[in-house]
């Protein structure tokens, strides 16, 4: 995980936790993008079975898509990760199916 934190956090952070030690709380997580959602405890399983259900809806070959192009472009450049999300989308196309647009954005 050392190599990704700084990544999933930004350096400064990623270097107080490690070299500090010390535990971070819910409101630092949120904020800094551990986590991505912070709720009561009486809505944790609720809100986890509605996000489930909701990934579940989609086509398995869209899902499959945009988790190759995430994992690839996560690791890469700006332009890298661009360059994948066409291939994707060009690819997406060619099997004759809709491109992300079955992929709503949450407001």
């Amino acid at each position: 995980m050392g190599s990704q934190l700084p990544h999933a956090v930004g350096t400064r952070f990623a270097r107080q936790m490690m070299l500090s030690s010390q535990p971070i709380d819910a409101a630092s997580a949120l904020r800094v993008g551990l986590i991505n959602e912070l709720l009561p405890a009486d809505r944790l399983l609720p809100r986890a079975i509605e996000v489930a259900t909701a990934m579940a809806a989609h086509d398995p070959g869209l899902i499959r898509i945009v988790k190759g192009v995430l994992d690839r472009g996560s690791r890469t450049t700006l332009g890298e990760a661009m360059d994948i999300e066409a291939e994707a989308l060009l690819r997406r196309k060619a099997e004759g199916a809709m491109a992300w647009t079955t992929l709503p954005v949450r407001e």
